[in-house]
């Protein structure tokens, strides 16, 4: 069915990355079965779809504070669970400038973030998602950690 409301609640399924560290967790236990694992991937791979073809996707997609990093952490980690390492990298390439250069300042402030009304809050929660986005990297060789703009 079509899901309506709003982008803004896409923020809120960041959760759903616990689910896919604990996981792993879980493999090879005889409580968690092949069907139990390929279930879930299907979930996952059909939420990856939704978040990057329905218009509440393509519209967090397009934030360019906190939601729009947490939406390319969610695209990353969840593209790494169903094996699609090449959106996993394009999502990680694209942050490069669409994340970092444009949320951080040279002197690093968050103005996008700052400029809300609980500006402390946003900018720790940013910061947050990038740490989160640059780790995720590093299983794809992609170092966001010593990313410099130029």
């Amino acid at each position: 069915g079509e899901i309506s409301g709003r982008n803004f609640g896409i923020l809120e399924s960041r959760a759903f990355i616990k689910v896919v560290d604990s996981v792993g967790l879980l493999s090879g236990s005889q409580t968690w079965s092949k069907s139990d694992q390929r279930s879930l991937e299907e979930w996952f791979t059909e939420f990856v779809n939704w978040l990057t073809t329905s218009n509440n996707g393509r519209k967090e997609s397009e934030s360019a504070n906190n939601h729009g990093t947490f939406y390319d952490v969610q695209l990353v980690c969840y593209s790494l669970f169903v094996s699609d390492k090449v959106l996993a990298a394009k999502v990680m390439e694209a942050a490069k400038q669409t994340r970092i250069a444009k949320q951080i300042d040279p002197d690093g402030r968050q103005p996008l973030e700052v400029a809300r009304t609980r500006g402390w809050q946003y900018s720790l929660m940013n910061l947050d998602g990038l740490m989160l986005l640059a780790d995720l990297g590093k299983t794809i060789d992609i170092d966001l950690w010593n990313y410099q703009t130029e």
